[in-house]
Parts: structure tokens; sequence; C-alpha cells
């Protein structure tokens, strides 16, 4: 009431009590009572993880100067990259999905997000090379997950420095221009994206005898779409329970097949065959 008050001369951000944090949530459930708690978890699914990198020598004084410590390999504050908490909120029926980690404030970010005249061959070129693109030096100014790199014949991949999932990595191409891949590159990306796939779910069971089985693959280029470099890249997350488009599918799957006769329709097969009835599919080759 005393906020309301004509004569009320207050600040009202000082009236309001402090907001916990994305980064408080797993602590801030954990202290609830049984049944409050229960109310959360039926509607939000709620966790922390922590993922892990290794950063080479020569990518050290780099990322010290990102996470604000001094331009050298001395500087230990690079440390901050071998360990992050990652901070997850997944919404049980809208399938949205939160992750946080407080490094990513350091995340370098591309310049130029705004309009500019220059082509994508120009933009390309401006940022290509040693001394411009640490990817273009990818073996060299990345770090690698823990259980190392997996090397495609056009492609490699590493560790993304910050991290919005415990198990969080990239596919960097050897061609720097990401509108100049052909369809070798980008199959071979994607295969690379496979196998570390399979590595990262193993490498997890050892870790903490059971790891995330739940794939997430998603390319941005060029500074308008927020990627952080413009070198060609895919990135590749694991979690432990479906979230977005899969968890959407799945549930759609399931009422589709409740939808049909025996209650037992395959949306994905029935869905396929529509479109090949339409002439709208191409069988690959053996």
């Amino acid at each position: 009431d005393a906020c309301l008050r004509s004569d009320c001369r207050e600040p009202w951000f000082r009236l309001v009590p402090p907001m916990p944090t994305v980064a408080d949530l797993p602590q801030l459930l954990a202290a609830l009572d049984e049944s409050s708690r229960a109310e959360v978890e039926r509607v939000l699914r709620i966790g922390d993880q922590e993922g892990h990198a290794e950063v080479p020598d020569t990518f050290r004084p780099k990322v010290a100067r990102w996470c604000g410590g001094a331009d050298n390999a001395s500087s230990e504050v690079w440390r901050r990259i071998e360990r992050q908490r990652v901070v997850q909120a997944h919404s049980r029926w809208t399938f949205e999905t939160a992750n946080f980690n407080a490094v990513r404030a350091s995340r370098p970010v591309h310049g130029g997000r705004g309009h500019s005249d220059a082509t994508a061959d120009e933009l390309a070129k401006a940022s290509e090379g040693p001394g411009k693109c640490d990817f273009c030096e990818a073996e060299r100014m990345t770090a690698s997950n823990a259980f190392g790199r997996v090397r495609g014949k056009h492609c490699v991949t590493a560790a993304n420095a910050f991290k919005t999932s415990a198990l969080h990595g990239l596919v960097i191409w050897g061609r720097h221009a990401p509108h100049r891949l052909t369809a070798e590159e980008i199959v071979d990306g994607f295969a690379t994206a496979d196998a570390w796939f399979e590595r990262a779910v193993a490498w997890g069971e050892r870790q903490w005898g059971a790891a995330p089985k739940h794939p997430v693959v998603f390319w941005n280029c060029f500074p308008g779409s927020g990627a952080s470099q413009m070198h060609s890249h895919m990135q590749m997350q694991l979690y432990d329970a479906s979230v977005a488009h899969e968890a959407l599918f799945a549930e759609q799957s399931e009422r589709y097949a409740r939808a049909q006769p025996g209650g037992n329709g395959d949306f994905v097969a029935d869905f396929a065959r529509a479109h090949s009835h339409l002439g709208l599919t191409v069988m690959p080759k053996d």
C-alpha cells in the first residue's frame, strides 16, 4: 500500500525485492518443500550440468583476454573455460528450452551486425586467414572436448568455448566461406557430427554413468545470425531429454498414433508416404 500512496517518495525499484537469477534456479528448487517442488516440476524440468573443455596453449592468451584477464599465457583466468556450469530449464508442456551459462557473457561477437553493402564474398574474405579467424587455425585456436577431436575429410570438431549444454561441440570446416561449401563438404560435416555424438555419449557414460542422448544440431552463419565467427561451422548439443522440436514432434506422433484405427499409427512413415504419393521425395542411392 505504501507504494500506492500519492505522497510516496520512495522509488518503486527500492520497494521491489531483488529477483533471483536463472543461475539460482536449481538451488531454489532444491530448497522448496516437497509439495511446492512437485508443483514446479509438473511444469518445468530444471537442472544444471558441468561442461568440460581442454584449451590448448596457443589458445589460452586469447581466452584470457576474453574472460577479462591479462593477455598472456601466465594468466589463469582462461581456466573458466575448462569447467562451465550450465543451467537448463525446460517446459514440459510447451517444449520451450532456456539454457544459461554466465561465462557466455565473455563470448566474442563478430562485429557488423547491421546493414552492410558488402557482398557475402567480401564479408568472408575480410575475416579469413590466421590472425583474423580462429577457426582458420582450428587445431591451434579452439578448445577441444575432453574426449578429443573428431576429424572428417573436410572438417574437424572442437568444443564450444562458451557452452549452452554440458556436451556442446562444433564442426569446423576447412573452407572459410560458409556460403561456398560444396555438397560433399556438407555431407562430410554431418557425418562428422554423427561421429561426435557417438563419442560424446560414450564419454558421458564413462564420466557420469549415464549420458545425455538427445541430440540438437544448429547452424548459423554471417553476423546477422548471431554467429561469433564468420568461418563455416555447425554446432552440436546433447540433452538428457528431448527438447524443442524433437519434444514437440514426439508428442505430435503419439497424438497421431492414438487417432488412427487401433491406436498404432506411425506418423513418420505416413508423413513420408504422403510426400511420396505427391512426388515430393527422392530415394537415396546406396
